[in-house]
């Protein structure tokens, strides 16, 4: 756990946001409301569609949408856009996110990795996984899969907010209705992704009369394998 940011030049912010919902949003203005610390917005699964890890259905949006989403959201912000992929062994995933960083020049002793996390999301077993070097690392029941990059060097903050509500979840979000103003309020960019789910109708002309959703990026998606 990080006790002090004073020797950290960038936050990183790992996550999917399919959708981003304003849990996520708020997360992200209290990192971009630090000063003189830059946020590394890391995106997760972007398997290629030649990839076997590749699923449109959890992750309806692509990589450049991904990055619009973020930028209808924070127009004036100027982060590090990271993409990263799924991988079968967690133990290939931490040395994947030291070479993207390495790529814009960032090293791990830099940064500190932003993490709210749910309950329901702890380890309901310990988990045990090799590194790429050999080393073997464990995991105990109740830690986060986030605190795996740990044994990178990483640190992470766990932002214990009293203001978080931890109910909202993206994975209920893709389903609901994009023209239903009660249903989106929990989106942080709704008009942008109801654009974008109406065009993917357009190119899905079989689910007419059905409701307009973010899986109608899924199904454009599929279509396109």
């Amino acid at each position: 756990m990080v006790t002090s940011l004073k020797d950290v030049k960038y936050i990183l912010s790992i996550g999917k946001r399919q959708p981003m919902h304003i849990g996520h949003m708020r997360a992200l203005e209290r990192i971009l409301a630090i000063k003189d610390r830059r946020l590394v917005y890391v995106i997760g699964s972007t398997n290629a569609k030649t990839d076997p890890l590749f699923d449109p259905l959890t992750n309806p949006l692509d990589l450049k949408q991904q990055i619009k989403q973020f930028q209808v959201v924070f127009p004036d912000a100027d982060p590090v856009f990271i993409a990263i992929k799924d991988v079968p062994e967690m133990g290939q995933w931490g040395d994947i996110l030291i070479a993207a960083l390495d790529r814009q020049g960032i090293k791990p002793e830099e940064c500190v990795i932003h993490f709210i996390g749910k309950d329901e999301d702890r380890l309901e077993w310990d988990m045990e996984f090799s590194m790429r070097n050999g080393q073997r690392c464990l995991l105990n029941k109740g830690q986060w899969l986030i605190e795996a990059l740990t044994h990178w060097g990483f640190q992470i903050w766990f932002d214990e907010r009293e203001d978080a509500d931890l109910s909202i979840s993206a994975r209920n979000l893709r389903k609901v209705d994009l023209f239903d103003e009660e249903q989106i309020k929990l989106l942080a960019a709704p008009e942008f992704l109801r654009n974008l789910a109406v065009k993917a109708r357009e190119g899905n002309p079989e689910f007419a009369g059905n409701p307009i959703t973010l899986y109608d990026l899924s199904w454009q998606r599929m279509k396109c394998l």
